[in-house]
């Protein structure tokens, strides 16, 4: 068996890859991504990566705050909804 050493920012890529398949996967099955309820202490929203990762599967048209916001608001409603329905 052979071992292959990473340093920290190789990890940081696969952890995007794998973190985006299941955001896309969490999004096709259920129409909603569990990570909107994740949000920035200082800022009170999801992070860019959110967002990128929201355009990435063509969710959003744009990265502009007004669609960006509408779209977060819809993902929380849907999550909160398939959380209480016992989904």
């Amino acid at each position: 068996m052979r071992f292959i050493r990473m340093n920290g920012m190789d990890w940081m890529g696969v952890l995007s890859v794998i973190f985006l398949g299941i955001f896309r996967h969490s999004y096709i099955e259920h129409g909603f991504t569990p990570s909107a309820h994740v949000v920035g202490k200082n800022e009170n929203k999801p992070s860019n990566i959110f967002f990128e990762w929201m355009k990435d599967i063509d969710v959003l048209p744009d990265l502009e705050e007004h669609t960006v916001l509408a779209i977060w608001e819809d993902q929380v409603t849907k999550a909160l909804q398939h959380d209480t329905s016992g989904g």
